[in-house]
């Protein structure tokens, strides 16, 4: 399972750079089209400098906890109805709600935040039956 999280993080990180090239590519491609061919060294530093924002944390972390909890379940590694699966995807959601909050992203919010209910609500559940002593 180490090995899945190393390999599940450096493809985040990957995506992560993916996303710094995209928005520099669309900066730069404006900055040539605009005639402004001597800034365009200058702005690809600029752009890729700045291009990532604290915010964006949060969005890769919740896509990471999502991810991991999905491919934990389908693996076999981890069942439905235990707490970690549904931990798992509230601290999705929490990274995905702040990111979208932050991007003014509501439809990425109303469904972050109905999946966050839902993990609580499962958590809340679970908790309820543990104490109860069903299974």
């Amino acid at each position: 399972m180490g090995k899945f999280i190393v390999l599940s993080l450096g493809l985040l990180i990957m995506c992560g750079a993916f996303q710094i090239g995209g928005r520099g590519r669309q900066q730069v491609m404006a900055s040539v089209a605009g005639g402004q061919e001597q800034a365009v060294l200058k702005r690809v530093e600029t752009v890729q400098e700045s291009s990532i924002s604290w915010m964006d944390i949060p969005g890769w972390a919740g896509t990471f906890f999502y991810v991991l909890g999905y491919v934990l379940l389908t693996m076999g590694k981890i069942k439905s109805d235990q707490r970690i699966y549904h931990w798992l995807n509230a601290l999705g959601a929490v990274g995905l709600i702040a990111n979208a909050l932050y991007l003014s992203d509501y439809p990425s919010f109303v469904v972050n935040f109905i999946w966050l209910v839902i993990a609580v609500g499962a958590i809340i559940w679970l908790l309820v039956r543990r104490r109860r002593g069903v299974n």
